[in-house]
């Protein structure tokens, strides 16, 4: 499927995808993301909300900047409270929170799942239009806002999950070296 380039934005940005007839931008009803006019959005979203479309992708880079220094501190206090709960824990008997680890696990597992489902929605898209190449080697499509809402969304959960050593300290569950070191990682 090749994209019939009719405008000077799209020249040299379009090319033979599979071998199929082009065809025009108005014909398939694409439209471009009129805040960033990069041929990385010129397709709608499979399932664009509303509130997406407000979401800024150069607002998440400015907040993940700003908020480096305390995802340090935070990370440095996690590791240090997962061994002072510990500690705290030692001579008490563990806490009975089934219903609401229960709760918590069903929270995070919903929003992985339409993290997920979104992901793979626009994934199929990119590959559909633009092909392997573009999906892996071309970051362009980090600017259009229903893919960087829920990339910051993925990077901000990583805050909320350090939730779960919450729950192995005070259930006093077994918490190996490699669970509290992941998550300092990961939020890192």
């Amino acid at each position: 499927m090749a994209l019939a380039c009719s405008s000077g934005v799209l020249a040299g940005h379009c090319g033979s995808l599979g071998g199929y007839p082009a065809f025009s931008i108005a014909q398939v009803g694409l439209k471009m993301n009129e805040t960033f006019g990069s041929p990385a959005v010129w397709y709608d979203p499979v399932w664009f909300l509303p509130w997406e479309s407000y979401f800024s992708y150069e607002w998440s880079v400015e907040w993940s900047k700003k908020a480096w220094p305390y995802v340090q501190v935070l990370a440095a206090v996690y590791v240090l409270l997962t061994f002072v709960g510990r500690r705290a824990m030692k001579n008490r008997q563990g806490f009975n929170l089934r219903y609401p680890l229960i709760a918590w696990n069903g929270f995070l597992a919903v929003f992985s799942i339409l993290g997920t489902i979104k992901g793979f929605q626009e994934l199929y898209q990119v590959l559909r239009l633009r092909g392997f190449y573009y999906s892996v080697c071309d970051n362009s499509q980090y600017q259009n806002e229903a893919v960087s809402v829920y990339g910051w969304l993925f990077l901000v959960s990583k805050i909320f999950e350090l939730g779960d050593t919450v729950f192995l300290v005070l259930r006093k569950s077994h918490l190996v070296h490699l669970h509290w070191y992941h998550h300092t990682t990961v939020l890192l």
